[in-house]
């Protein structure tokens, strides 16, 4: 059995698991980090399937803890993808109410929208039309938010995941768990790959005890320890 050490295993290489190695190598808090993964690519379910929209931020409460990681985080994702070259679609977004007695919901979007430091714009009928000729307004107005954005999650992904790797990070794809182990200040979680060869991961913690989260990774459950990560929330129990 080949063995592989790490500083922290993060264990689901999607959207989640990636920013939880982009940020650790940021900071510089480790540059030893392994994401491991079932399928053959990262990100091939929820994080590569989803619309992709780095939304402007109209939509939440002003002040709100999600309006501002909605608003912050969108301009700083869209950042990051234009400084690498990822492909990204500046089309805006336009609201428009399917009955007429849901007009006032445009100016509700429209407030917040302002408040949480978006740009909205209101656009008459045939300024609708003359933007999206297909487009029917009950009320015969629509909201537009012109820094509404579009970016291909799967090829983020694999942008992230290359930044990371050029950094120092490592991951494995096609793994599945074949139980958990701890010994002393390390936690050994042990994987056969596609391959049917046997890899050992330990990941190092740096307290006696850690935080218990139960996990699935494929068809096997396994008890993360300590600094191992849990990168998929939706595989979080």
């Amino acid at each position: 059995m080949s063995s592989q050490h790490c500083d922290v295993l993060i264990i689901g290489g999607g959207i989640v698991g990636l920013c939880i190695a982009h940020q650790l190598l940021e900071r510089q808090i480790t540059r030893s980090i392994t994401i491991i993964d079932k399928e053959p690519e990262l990100g091939r379910h929820s994080s590569g399937r989803n619309s992709g929209v780095l939304h402007a931020g109209l939509y939440y409460k002003p002040e709100s803890l999600k309006a501002q990681v909605c608003v912050a985080g969108a301009r700083r994702l869209r950042g990051w993808v234009e400084e690498r070259g990822l492909p990204i679609n500046p089309c805006g977004k336009v609201i428009v109410p399917p009955r007429a007695e849901l007009d006032g919901q445009l100016e509700l979007l429209a407030e917040r929208g302002r408040a949480n430091g978006a740009t909205v714009e209101f656009l008459e009928e045939q300024q609708l039309h003359k933007l999206i000729p297909e487009a029917l307004s009950a009320s015969g107005r629509a909201l537009w938010s012109p820094n509404t954005v579009v970016v291909n999650p799967s090829r983020w992904c694999n942008g992230c995941n290359r930044s990371c790797s050029s950094r120092g990070s490592g991951s494995l794809q096609q793994l599945q768990a074949g139980g958990f182990s701890r010994k002393s200040a390390a936690s050994a979680l042990p994987m056969t790959a596609s391959s049917h060869t046997a890899i050992s991961t330990t990941a190092l913690g740096s307290r006696p005890t850690g935080w218990l989260i139960s996990m699935e990774l494929g068809s096997t459950t396994a008890c993360c320890l300590s600094r191992v990560c849990i990168g998929n929330s939706s595989q979080a129990v």
